[in-house]
């Protein structure tokens, strides 16, 4: 994808968030964006401000942890965010292995390489074929 497409896209998602201020699917796909073109500080800025509204919002908690896991900044906030997320996650998407996987990078991180493991072996007891836990659990020696 070349730099117009993603100028497209950016302005697109934010007409999204305009038209429907209600929905977190436009801030969600706007931070996936920002995170994945490693724009760290804005994909937070994005997601927190959804969260500033709807603070218990469960897409916006999981992209808030995911972005934290991708970019290794606010790992407090981010584990906090995931950790919400599993207690109460969406029915449809993201998958909660997903998010156990997410919670586990975040953890390792910080220096936590049990509570890692913990949340990589409960990504695999939801979804035993989830090869980025498995991959995880092997380099931490779990």
């Amino acid at each position: 994808a070349d730099i117009k497409d993603m100028v497209c896209a950016e302005t697109e998602l934010k007409s999204v968030i305009v038209n429907f201020p209600d929905s977190s699917g436009g801030y969600t796909a706007l931070t996936a964006l920002y995170a994945g073109l490693k724009q760290y500080d804005r994909a937070f800025a994005t997601i927190g401000t959804r969260l500033l509204s709807k603070p218990a919002d469960p897409a916006s908690l999981y992209s808030y942890g995911r972005t934290a896991s991708m970019s290794g900044q606010n790992l407090e906030k981010g584990e906090q965010a995931l950790r919400a997320y599993i207690a109460a996650p969406l029915p449809s998407s993201p998958p909660l292995e997903n998010a156990h996987y997410r919670l586990g990078l975040i953890l390792e991180k910080r220096g936590d390489k049990e509570g890692a493991k913990r949340e990589y072996r409960a990504a695999l007891d939801i979804n035993p074929n989830y090869e980025e836990p498995k991959k995880a659990l092997k380099s931490i020696g779990g």
